[in-house]
């Protein structure tokens, strides 16, 4: 594959060069970046945003979800490594809040300041260089290899040239500018929703109310016709800061489909959209739900929460199947207990669980792109179709991932290897010799 921009190497000025270049600093990001630092790598992170997190703390998705299992009545970790470092950190910091069961499945609110510093104290400890408020705009293939890849920022563009790049921009902007192809199955993506957070709540009268019972609050609003509400099963968690909570309401479309994230004129709709219908629920939660009556909202994020946009075709895609088999990997390198949590047209959300106790691994062939042979994707873009992936983008997932293509990135900037020739099974070896452990090693794989 050659790529047919290549002219343009010459036209931008270098500015850097490392070992592994990172693009996007989301939960994945700072993971790849932190562990190919610590495996002995040069490493650059880019990051459009001022703050890592991605929409963990620009979107307000301020929850732990799929990283935990019951049983026999106690919370178990599925899988560990750079996020227990994460986890581990906000309960030093009492940091988390209740935890909160669906149909088995603990959902945890988290502090959003305090993990955003912390992401911070990783990346600074691991010798990270780190540019934020930088925009990937082209990438440079030449010999199915990304040799630069070409940035805007507010004093012009420049390259940087990199032995090794991952993708973890959520959207795989980098994968998509290097001729990487899309999964297209499915009809829409799954639909944005803004999330914002509350004070001013009656902590032990707002508590009382069960998902269930707030679902139908939500429906006897629209039935009255109080509230035009686009979503009738949004959800509400208490934060671990006394009398505050997070509201995950909203449904971002326009007629009966979501936003193209990639129109900028939609994208800005829906920005302003998100934050009209924050008010919205506001009012509907200060009339009809107990314990909101003088909430105000404190807090709303700095974009839209995106659950899905490009996911690229990789040398594994992650199926329905999959999921429904509970399917674990000898190269898995990320496990989710998450059900399939499927944002769809209408006011409800679709939902499909797994067997109590149960969890699906993530292997590593799922970023790993068939051509480009310097390129590693991870986080939101994998390789997943449509079903899978709503059940496998939560934060937790993506550290995992983001570690995992730390460490195969860091390893390949030392040689020419291909991430074709990638032994995912070595990965996870190495994931666990760093601290990880995988709950269900001896179970059956494929």
């Amino acid at each position: 594959m050659q790529h047919t921009r290549a002219r343009q190497a010459q036209d931008v000025p270098q500015r850097y060069s490392t070992d592994v270049l990172v693009v996007g600093g989301g939960f994945a990001g700072v993971c790849a970046a932190v562990s190919a630092a610590e495996t002995g790598a040069n490493v650059i992170l880019l990051e459009r945003n001022g703050r890592g997190g991605g929409n963990f703390t620009n979107s307000f998705v301020g929850t732990f979800c799929g990283y935990h299992v019951v049983e026999e009545e106690e919370y178990k970790l599925i899988c560990s490594g750079l996020g227990e470092q994460v986890f581990s950190h906000l309960i030093k910091e009492n940091a988390l809040g209740r935890y909160i069961t669906y149909a088995k499945v603990p959902v945890i609110p988290f502090d959003i300041p305090v993990l955003t510093r912390f992401l911070d104290q990783m990346l600074l400890e691991a010798k990270v260089k780190v540019l934020f408020r930088q925009l990937v705009s082209d990438v440079i293939v030449e010999d199915n290899r990304v040799t630069s890849v070409i940035v805007t920022d507010k004093s012009g563009q420049y390259s940087i040239a990199c032995k090794t790049v991952i993708d973890c921009s959520g959207d795989g902007d980098v994968a998509f500018m290097a001729g990487v192809p899309m999964l297209t199955d499915g009809g829409h993506i799954q639909f944005p929703s803004m999330i914002f957070q509350m004070g001013g709540l009656n902590v032990e009268e707002a508590s009382k109310t069960t998902k269930k019972e707030l679902a139908e609050y939500q429906r006897q609003a629209v039935e009255s016709g109080d509230f035009d509400l686009p979503r009738k099963d949004g959800t509400v968690s208490l934060l671990p800061r006394q009398g505050m909570a997070q509201a995950n309401m909203g449904r971002i479309k326009i007629g009966d489909r979501p936003i193209d994230v990639f129109n900028l004129e939609e994208l800005s709709y829906g920005e302003m959209e998100g934050r009209r219908q924050s008010f919205m629920y506001l009012e509907f939660l200060k009339k009809y739900v107990p314990g909101y009556e003088n909430a105000y909202i404190c807090g709303l994020p700095n974009t839209v929460g995106i659950r899905e946009s490009r996911r690229m075709r990789g040398q594994y895609v992650l199926t329905k199947e999959d999921f429904l088999a509970a399917q674990k990997f000898e190269d898995g390198i990320a496990c989710s207990s998450w059900p399939v949590e499927f944002h769809k047209a209408g006011a409800l959300t679709e939902w499909a669980y797994l067997p109590e106790g149960e969890y699906i691994e993530v292997p590593m062939r799922s970023l790993i792109p068939e051509e480009i042979e310097n390129l590693l994707f991870a986080g939101r873009c994998l390789s997943a179709d449509q079903t899978s992936h709503a059940a496998v983008r939560c934060g937790p997932v993506c550290m995992a991932m983001g570690e995992a293509a730390g460490i195969a990135a860091a390893e390949l900037s030392k040689s020419d290897g291909k991430v074709q020739d990638i032994d995912g099974v070595k990965i996870r070896e190495a994931m666990k010799a760093r601290g990880a452990h995988f709950r269900k090693d001896e179970s059956k794989t494929k």
